[in-house]
């Protein structure tokens, strides 16, 4: 069905993240979470649904998060990722 970036667990909530990262540009501000569709959304939430169907009995009083989290790599970033 998909992925999700990270998954984390603070307090009673599963806090599910999309990261998305682009090199710095005139419009990567602008066009970073533009990336983030409304089908891709509706995935996030088919994984979210997912992963608490598989998990039900521990997270039964668990609520759930989805964050949107936006990386802009610098111009000549000497940095690389892995």
């Amino acid at each position: 069905a998909g992925e999700v970036d990270l998954i984390f667990e603070k307090g009673k909530v599963i806090v599910f993240v999309e990261v998305k990262t682009r090199m710095e540009s005139n419009f990567a501000r602008d066009y970073l979470f533009s990336t983030v569709t409304l089908k891709k959304q509706k995935k996030l939430r088919l994984l979210v649904d997912i992963y608490f169907s598989f998990h039900r009995n521990e997270l039964k009083n668990y609520k759930e998060k989805i964050d949107l989290v936006g990386v802009i790599i610098p111009k000549n970033s000497e940095n690389s990722i892995y």
